[in-house]
């Protein structure tokens, strides 16, 4: 058992992105974006590009500007994308504001807004838009990321390898959800909806419930189907990257679930019908075990 252990924790170790240096660039707006690579940045700005080492803890900014509940821009231009957490989306070109969103910009302006913040990295530390990822806490010790949790402004969202402070965040996030504070106070948002209902939630964190039919592997993910009807279909996605925590549970991914019936939560995407992608196996609950409780 030790030994298997081990082999897991080597082969989830293996599948992390190098932490190295990244290249910081300044664009004709006076943002400043990361990339891990010079021949992402576009060639006009490749010459003034600066080759940076982050430290994973010690960067401190200051807050100039709340875009919304989870992201800020710094003084000196830095975008700056709260970790371990995703908050409902504001009004834009792609669809109308979320139930809670402007709530959430609200408590994390209230919280950081003209403040000192220091940051803390995690295995990854820049996203694909250019924004650094981080956890943030202020001068007085107050940790952005889980008091945004706490509150009910934010939900819990980690997206592997960046898995630091996981359990405690689920634990508030459990907490908030009893409470039903913030967000938790929108009907949908507790209430499991019908697997065939999911591909109206698109954008939006729901519990889904159904049945699985189908279960199949590629070379990237496991697929758990529900959906008879392509119309109406929903898949459940667990990528190869994220094996070794249910092999660790014992659930073994092509026969614990099917022809069960299961909850799961998550973000609902849209990809051949509607899809949540899960990392973690407390995401997914049997619906008998529920019944139970």
């Amino acid at each position: 058992m030790l030994i298997f252990r081990i082999l897991l924790i080597l082969i989830f170790t293996f599948t992390l992105p190098a932490r190295g240096d990244v290249y910081k660039w300044i664009d004709e707006d006076g943002s400043v974006n990361f990339t891990d690579s010079i021949d992402r940045i576009p060639e006009r700005y490749r010459k003034g590009a600066e080759k940076k080492h982050l430290p994973t803890t010690g960067i401190t900014l200051t807050v100039r500007h709340v875009i919304d509940g989870d992201t800020i821009i710094a003084t000196t231009g830095e975008k700056v994308r709260y970790l371990g957490i995703d908050t409902p989306e504001l009004a834009s070109e792609k669809g109308p504001a979320q139930f809670f969103s402007e709530d959430s910009k609200k408590a994390n302006k209230e919280l950081v807004n003209g403040k000192s913040m220091r940051m803390e990295f995690d295995a990854e530390k820049i996203d694909r838009h250019g924004r650094l990822l981080a956890y943030v806490y202020l001068k007085d010790g107050t940790f952005i990321n889980a008091k945004l949790i706490e509150d009910g402004s934010a939900r819990v969202y980690f997206i592997p390898p960046n898995m630091k402070y996981y359990d405690q965040f689920k634990k508030l996030e459990k907490e908030a959800i009893k409470r039903r504070v913030g967000l938790w106070s929108e009907p949908d948002s507790t209430t499991p909806i019908p697997h065939f209902d999911a591909i109206k939630h698109i954008g939006k964190f729901r519990f889904v419930e159904g049945t699985v039919r189908k279960v199949y592997k590629t070379e990237k993910a496991v697929y758990l189907d529900f959906g008879d009807n392509p119309d109406e279909n929903f898949t459940v996605t667990i990528f190869n990257r994220d094996y070794p925590r249910f092999y660790e549970k014992g659930i073994d991914l092509i026969n614990y679930y099917t022809g069960k019936k299961i909850i799961v939560y998550g973000k609902v995407k849209l990809y051949r019908g509607a899809e949540i992608i899960v990392s973690f196996p407390e995401d997914i609950q049997l619906a008998a075990d529920l019944s139970m409780q």
